[in-house]
């Protein structure tokens, strides 16, 4: 899933962006979240928390704060992820060299250039999506990537690994320790025996969830709210609804 954060500090720009790439990754059937922000404060204040955030959208004139400034606290926080710096002045193009951002986009460009730069950025963002979970046995270890993985239940010491092909993956433990490892927000518990992966959630409605394999796993009433919190979050799954990307 690719994971995008927009600052700006005119929610037209905020609104207009989204637009484009809702349209964009839907035409490519390629899961992502969108983030808009117009106070530069609050995205800093919310780097932490997402730590595995794939591209950056930024203007670069925000007001009180330089454009500049955000793009170099965020490369300190996150030296892999990808910048685009977003202006309507062609006179902070050199600043985007000082970042190390992938390209630069005049605003009144934006609808022509927002695609292109998506078309020459995504292999390289989808390419870093090879976060996997390492599952040792005595006589081998396999890599069973979180992009695979569509949900996992607890059966008696086993945790079940039910991945996108049909296999299932036992692997001895407990499941809150295969939860810590997993330590990803693609991932939510819906029951004490079962976590699933949002990424491949297509539907849920009152105490159920039907996965896009087909398969229907319940949700107990003290993990709902958590539930719907990280889909609202997630932002491409809506209650009583299937994806929208």
């Amino acid at each position: 899933m690719v994971k995008i954060v927009a600052l700006d500090d005119e929610q037209a720009y905020i609104e207009e962006m989204k637009r484009l790439t809702q349209t964009y990754f839907a035409k490519k059937n390629i899961p992502y979240v969108f983030q808009g922000y117009d106070n530069c404060e609050k995205l800093l204040w919310d780097m932490e928390e997402h730590g595995d955030i794939d591209l950056f959208l930024l203007d670069m004139e925000l007001g009180e704060y330089a454009g500049l400034d955000v793009a170099k606290k965020i490369r300190q926080w996150n030296g892999d992820c990808e910048i685009v710096c977003v202006t309507n002045y062609m006179s902070y193009a050199p600043a985007a060299y000082e970042v190390n951002a992938f390209r630069y986009i005049m605003k009144k460009e934006l609808k022509e250039k927002l695609f292109e730069m998506y078309d020459a950025l995504l292999p390289r963002m989808l390419q870093k999506d090879e976060r996997a979970y390492m599952m040792k046995t005595n006589s081998r270890v396999e890599r069973l990537y979180y992009k695979e993985i569509v949900y996992l239940a607890k059966d008696k010491k086993y945790v079940v690994f039910h991945m996108r092909d049909g296999r299932e993956v036992r692997v001895r433990g407990t499941l809150e320790e295969v939860e810590h490892e997993l330590a990803d927000r693609d991932f939510v518990r819906i029951d004490k025996g079962c976590i699933i992966n949002l990424n491949h959630l297509g539907f849920w409605e009152g105490n159920e969830c039907r996965m896009r394999d087909g398969t229907v796993l319940g949700i107990s009433r003290a993990r709902c709210r958590e539930l719907k919190d990280r889909v609202m979050e997630f932002g491409s799954i809506e209650k009583g609804g299937r994806r929208d990307v």
